[in-house]
């Protein structure tokens, strides 16, 4: 739904976003149906699991152990009928891993993790809940924390805060405070937090670093993989109506938080804000891929634009790679929703469009479509990965 008005006022860890819109607000801590509500198959394979959640999967990461398990985060109470926490771990025949276990009654549902850099097998966690404002409408919050191998907190790492007022909102579930973490990739376990605040570079523990600093709304934060430090981020974020959260920029920032000049995206996608996923391609390149749904890539004028529909590979400079290879999109599956390098050593491709999740394998310059498998879904996806009808 358009936004009508909207005042932004960013602080250091505070975002305060005033926004009108008409229609009756929703309760936005109202949780997904109890377990039973919705039938389950217990029989699906872990590559179908979206169906078997009774609410959204908002995030999906691998457990860097090596034994093949992964997180799944979202909105939802139930896991195949049975009552779960937000966050669980899943081995790879679907089944639960209970030696994952957060204490109940802290998160109340999930927007964003990100695996820890240090080799310490922790993994950070964003979470999102909302409260009455003072005056009217919503308090929303987020928070940033550290948790062990086995769900248990990480006492040195001081729970970061982050929260905005909200009037109105179409469904006010649709709006975590954080939406994005990414891992600094230098080894230290410091992070990154994109959201309406900004950009933030927290230090292992939890403090803000203040050598970084980007003050402007942000949606999704990934490390350049190319040894610089650098960072991408998307910025003009806004609520698609599907409820993923879509950005229109790419920007490349420095170490400090400011714009790298000789990155350049244009004005990035069109004819919609329509990113929902940024991945490095991690082959040495420092290019990324970006996909959404969109049709259109680069400057607003003729000689600028490129047709580039739902997924765009970009080189470091920002501009347009279409000679290195790239996972084929099926256009008919509609817009491009997550994209993962399979964590198996096969060079290997997961492409999300919507609910359909296909495996693709790269070869040089030949691409084509690998073999169906079971666990497709079996690597971390990009922030915002939800299942859901296309916008």
């Amino acid at each position: 739904m358009p936004m009508k008005s909207a005042v932004l006022c960013i602080g250091a860890l505070l975002s305060i976003l005033t926004i009108t819109y008409s229609g009756a607000s929703a309760d936005p801590n109202a949780l997904p149906p109890q377990p039973g509500s919705q039938p389950t198959d217990p029989t699906k394979a872990r590559g179908d699991m979206a169906a078997q959640f009774n609410g959204r999967i908002t995030a999906r990461l691998s457990v860097p152990d090596g034994g093949g398990d992964i997180y799944v985060a979202g909105e939802f109470s139930a896991y195949r009928g049975k009552p779960v926490l937000p966050i669980i771990r899943i081995r790879p025949d679907g089944s639960l891993n209970d030696t994952f276990r957060p204490a109940e009654g802290v998160f109340k549902r999930i927007a964003a993790m990100a695996p820890a850099d240090d080799g310490s097998g922790d993994v950070y966690v964003a979470d999102y809940a909302a409260e009455p404002a003072r005056h009217a409408g919503w308090r929303f919050r987020s928070t940033v924390r550290r948790l062990h191998a086995d769900g248990t907190p990480d006492e040195r790492f001081v729970v970061a805060t982050f929260t905005h007022d909200d009037i109105y909102v179409p469904d006010a579930r649709f709006v975590p405070v954080v939406t994005g973490l990414a891992p600094a990739g230098d080894g230290t376990g410091r992070l990154y937090a994109a959201g309406r605040f900004g950009v933030v570079r927290l230090n292992r523990d939890g403090s803000r670093d203040a050598a970084f600093r980007y003050g402007t709304s942000a949606c999704h934060v990934v490390p350049a993989k190319d040894g610089t430090g650098h960072v991408y981020v998307t910025s003009n974020e806004r609520i698609a109506a599907s409820g993923r959260h879509a950005s229109q920029r790419i920007l490349r920032l420095k170490n400090d938080g400011s714009r790298d000049p000789r990155f350049s995206a244009g004005t990035g996608v069109a004819p919609a804000w329509d990113i929902f996923a940024l991945v490095p391609v991690e082959d040495g390149t420092g290019d990324l891929f970006v996909g959404g749904s969109f049709a259109n890539y680069g400057d607003p004028n003729p000689r600028g634009r490129h047709a580039v529909r739902l997924l765009a590979r970009i080189n470091a400079d920002g501009s347009l790679d279409r000679t290195s290879p790239s996972p084929p999109i099926d256009e008919r599956q509609g817009a491009v929703t997550a994209l993962a390098k399979a964590d198996d050593g096969s060079g290997d491709w997961l492409v999300t469009q919507n609910q359909t999740t296909i495996r693709y394998r790269v070869e040089g310059a030949r691409v084509s479509e690998a073999a169906d498998v079971a666990a497709t879904l079996s690597s971390s996806t990009s922030r915002h990965a939800p299942s859901g009808a296309a916008d």
